[in-house]
């Protein structure tokens, strides 16, 4: 009776471990991400993140800077979703700005053979991207955040090719 009591005990120490392994493998393995809901000249003016294009996305090194009669205010930047083959802009002021008269803040994306979309916003917060914009040879972004006349902030990325 003494040696299955030391077996039982290691059974369930072996058996809680493996339940714990399988826990934590499932809660630390990364989600799969979602197939996109279009591809190329489809998702010129979708949302990036609505259609899974975001999911896949980089930002492309050619970043520009936001500045004004206020000083610098952001950045601008280029995002490319390789699944997607589109681009689209992001801004990202340098602090939450709750802009609490709702001024426009446009992020704009073009690309080299003359497409754009221009995207406008009148909300709150930091980081304000625009719809996508099929571009499979270069682009190019550019924002600019209307602060009541004050401070105004415009820039541009260069092209992303």
């Amino acid at each position: 009776m003494s040696r299955t009591a030391p077996l039982s005990r290691k059974r369930s120490r072996i058996s809680l471990g493996a339940l714990l392994a399988l826990l934590l493998s499932v809660l630390v393995a990364p989600a799969a991400s979602a197939a996109p809901t279009c591809f190329g000249a489809a998702c010129t003016g979708q949302d990036p993140a609505i259609t899974h294009c975001a999911d896949d996305s980089r930002v492309v090194p050619v970043s520009g800077v936001l500045t004004g009669a206020g000083g610098r205010a952001g950045v601008i930047q280029i995002l490319w979703s390789p699944r997607c083959q589109t681009n689209w802009g992001r801004i990202v002021l340098d602090s939450y700005d709750p802009n609490p008269n709702h001024l426009p803040r446009w992020v704009d994306v073009h690309n080299a053979a003359g497409g754009h979309v221009y995207f406008t916003w009148t909300g709150a917060g930091q980081y304000i991207y625009g719809d996508m914009l099929y571009s499979p040879g270069c682009a190019w972004a550019t924002g600019y955040v209307d602060r009541g006349g004050y401070a105004n902030a415009w820039g541009g990325t260069g092209q992303a090719c």
